[in-house]
């Protein structure tokens, strides 16, 4: 699963006319077809981001948000882990991140 920003300048990604005007960052490089399907995407007031999404390979619903923001973080990764692994869980993943720092998320379950 991919992030893409879009920059002024020096990007490493777009075509034509936004080439260099996007910076495309992996999130999670689980290999397989379907890894961040249904990706619900929440900017936190602090611009911390989070994401929900479905991992089709094994069926989970899996979080992620970026180590190098907030206090006392010194990670420069992503930070991807499985919330829920029973049977084929995660379609139509849906995340909050309120201020509280709680994280919510809602998902299908099949």
């Amino acid at each position: 699963m991919n992030l893409a920003t879009k920059v002024a300048s020096g990007g490493d990604c777009g075509k034509g006319s936004d080439a260099g005007k996007w910076q495309c960052d992996i999130i999670d490089s689980a290999t397989g077809y379907g890894v961040g399907q249904y990706a619900s995407l929440d900017l936190r007031y602090d611009d911390a981001i989070y994401f929900a999404y479905y991992d089709t390979v094994n069926g989970n619903l899996k979080y992620a948000y970026y180590g190098g923001i907030g206090s006392g973080f010194t990670n420069t990764e992503w930070i991807c882990s499985t919330v829920e692994s029973a049977v084929d869980v995660g379609i139509s993943a849906s995340i909050s991140a309120p201020k509280s720092k709680k994280r919510l998320a809602t998902y299908r379950l099949l």
